[in-house]
């Protein structure tokens, strides 16, 4: 199933829109955080593993006075993998291609084994590495 999702500056250009203006203070926000996307990318919450992201915008504080929430992607890494001696899949996830990579020689180094990482953009799986290969 493809997802379709905001990137984090249409979600930024949202939280604004769906603001009261007397709630919200863009000035603060931008010279603590640089952007309003920088402060979604700290002040935002995982939605799920695949690199899905939220806020919250608070009743009192939104323009039509329910509560409203702003979804958008992050790109991602998957690194998933299965110790030697067992039958389960794990997987965790990671935010760039360098961190997956670590994380895929560790996993190596302590016994584990079908080692892939898969690069997630827009909320879909773009492209995969089998790890476990010789010339990887």
């Amino acid at each position: 199933m493809m997802v379709n999702c905001l990137d984090i500056n249409d979600a930024a250009n949202n939280f604004v829109q769906l603001h009261d203006p007397a709630k919200i203070d863009l000035d603060y926000m931008k010279k603590e955080y640089g952007t309003i996307a920088n402060y979604l990318d700290f002040a935002g919450s995982s939605l799920d593993d695949q690199g899905s992201r939220y806020i919250e915008i608070d009743s009192h504080d939104s323009l039509i006075g329910t509560p409203q929430i702003i979804e958008w992607c992050e790109d991602c890494y998957a690194v998933g993998y299965r110790h030697v001696n067992s039958s389960f899949p794990s997987m965790d996830w990671v935010k760039t291609f360098l961190e997956a990579c670590n994380l895929a020689d560790d996993l190596r180094r302590d016994g584990y084994v079908e080692i892939g990482i898969t690069f997630w953009s827009d909320g879909n799986p773009q492209h995969s590495i089998d790890c476990d290969r010789e010339d990887v």
